[in-house]
């Protein structure tokens, strides 16, 4: 559970900033620089946590690639649509993906939760899809009102395929290599992309962005490792669920730095998120 909270904070604190990152430099450089530097983070910390730097088959090498290509879609798609529109509104909705994850988890029946638990996943899901969400004020309907939404939900997906097979080579590999190979690929496939579309990353960067650069990246980077020792110490239901609680807090550093205004609906949305975490802390 400890593990899933780190990681909830890591990711709401690295989405805010790497939105405002985005905002300040373009999408696709704000991603390459974030995927760079996580990369580079987790390859300076493996000769402190004394793991190697081999993976444990053929199997999860492949298994890292094509999960590495699934997050630079998911990252690009995300970046594009917090440039567009609101991050109150993309980013909690894109940094679901551990919603599907909690799902995935529960669904293979290898996983038994308590109701306790369970209602505290119902709550964590619900009030996630509340806050991404917002209703027309004349109808009792909901509407993706917002023109990053579509981008939002291809990361949301990309991500779910991402960090599924990420979890699969948890169950051999080192936790520390997986993600250095992890981040490795996002890193190439990034780049790659960013040759493709003839896009120029300054260097070196505006002393603002060199801020939201460290802040998104080490938030970032100790939330990815939170999340691997949850996922390898825990069931993977409950880091997922905890972890879900992420998009809380980007929320509220946007109505609070940003002065984004929330619906009624996204506040009780929050409301429920942090219910549901008391829920599966108990």
């Amino acid at each position: 559970m400890i593990y899933g909270l780190i990681a909830m904070l890591g990711w709401g604190i690295g989405n805010f900033s790497a939105a405002q990152l985005s905002r300040k430099i373009g999408a696709l450089r704000a991603m390459l620089w974030n995927t760079i530097g996580v990369f580079t983070l987790m390859v300076l910390a493996l000769p402190f946590l004394k793991q190697g730097f081999l993976l444990a088959s053929w199997r999860d090498f492949f298994l890292l690639v094509t999960g590495g290509l699934l997050l630079t879609i998911g990252g690009v798609s995300y970046y594009k649509g917090v440039s567009l529109g609101k991050v109150s509104l993309v980013a909690p909705l894109a940094a679901s993906w551990p919603m599907i994850i909690v799902l995935i988890a529960l669904s293979s029946g290898k996983e038994i939760v308590s109701i306790t638990n369970g209602l505290g996943v119902s709550l964590i899901v619900i009030g996630t899809i509340a806050a991404a969400l917002k209703t027309r004020s004349s109808e009792k309907v909901f509407r993706l009102s917002d023109p990053g939404i579509g981008y939002a939900l291809v990361a949301l997906f990309a991500w779910s395929g991402a960090f599924y097979l990420f979890a699969i080579t948890l169950t051999s590999s080192a936790w520390l290599p997986a993600n250095v190979f992890f981040m490795l690929w996002a890193s190439i496939f990034t780049y790659l992309y960013s040759k493709l579309r003839q896009v120029k990353i300054p260097f070196p960067p505006t002393r603002t962005a060199i801020q939201y650069i460290l802040l998104s990246t080490v938030s970032a980077t100790i939330a990815s490792l939170a999340y691997s020792l949850g996922v390898r110490s825990s069931q993977t239901s409950l880091t997922a669920a905890a972890a879900n609680a992420n998009p809380a807090i980007t929320v509220l550093l946007a109505w609070i730095f940003l002065k984004e205004w929330l619906t009624k609906r996204q506040l009780g949305g929050i409301i429920a998120v942090m219910s549901g975490l008391i829920l599966l802390a108990v």
